[in-house]
């Protein structure tokens, strides 16, 4: 009976993301960019190290914190609904183009080349 629950979470996670994460999306381009030197962390996750910017992708976080609660009692992460707006979230994010989906981009010389 609780794993009912997931699933309604499991849609919420999804389309929260998908309204909130694309840079195109209204919502997306309200919310400030909280960053401190090289390192930026809302509404995403990126850092600058060696002139190559990492971008940590919110599918991948939930990812390793589902896997993460899976093993472990880790508070908020245990509950079910929890668990179905991160499988939501990681859902939505693999759903894009394989473009959006760049870890480790940079702008030098080098790196252009490759591509």
């Amino acid at each position: 009976m609780e794993y009912l629950s997931i699933l309604p979470a499991t849609a919420l996670g999804y389309y929260t993301f998908k309204y909130a994460t694309l840079p195109t999306s209204k919502l997306r381009q309200k919310m400030p960019n909280l960053q401190i030197k090289r390192l930026q962390f809302f509404p995403v996750i990126r850092f600058q190290v060696f002139g190559r910017v990492i971008h940590l992708h919110h599918w991948f976080n939930f990812s390793v914190l589902l896997t993460y609660a899976a093993f472990a009692n880790a508070g908020i992460l245990d509950f079910t609904v929890t668990k179905g707006l991160m499988l939501g979230g990681i859902i939505q994010g693999l759903t894009l183009p394989r473009g959006h989906m760049r870890v480790i981009s940079c702008k030098c010389s080098y790196c252009t080349s490759l591509n």
